[in-house]
């Protein structure tokens, strides 16, 4: 009976963890062929869709990606991995985050810039811009641009 307590606890626990590992969001890059691409295109992102809401968009270092139609929500958005990338946020564009937007990850000075010309982006964690000391992101709104967060927002500004 003690064998038939121990093999059931050990398959809960087992189930428990596999769970746990189906439930982390994927990593979807953007690689789109030169550099620049559409956010909509599939075949610029690497699981072969656009990001969707159990996914992490990553737009890494010499990246540029427009976007400027509903793409949808997914799970948080890396922007600048390694060095300076571009997310373009377009009049009709409309994405969002439900966990954190981290915007400039590079080292050495490096990191995001973000024109943001129209439509909406919500974070639905915290927004970070320059997200480590030596990290810059450069967001700039105009036009009818909307940017919500839903948690906190902590901006960078020189040395801190």
């Amino acid at each position: 009976m003690n064998r038939l307590v121990s093999k059931v606890i050990f398959a809960g626990v087992a189930l428990a963890l596999l769970g746990a590992v189906q439930a982390q969001a994927q990593t979807n890059f953007f690689v789109a062929p030169g550099g620049i691409g559409t956010w909509e295109d599939p075949l610029n992102w690497t699981l072969g869709h656009v990001p969707t809401g159990t996914e992490t968009a990553t737009i890494p270092a010499a990246r540029e990606a427009p976007g400027s139609s509903n793409v949808g929500t997914f799970t948080t958005l890396r922007l600048g991995d390694n060095n300076i990338a571009t997310l373009n946020i377009a009049p009709g564009a409309v994405l969002g985050t439900t966990g954190q937007s981290l915007m400039g990850l590079a080292g050495g000075g490096n990191g995001a810039v973000i024109n943001h010309t129209g439509g909406s982006y919500t974070s639905g964690g915290t927004l970070f811009l320059g997200y480590a000391d030596s990290n810059t992101a450069n967001y700039t709104m105009s036009g009818n641009a909307s940017l919500t967060a839903q948690g906190a927002m902590f901006a960078r500004f020189g040395n801190a």
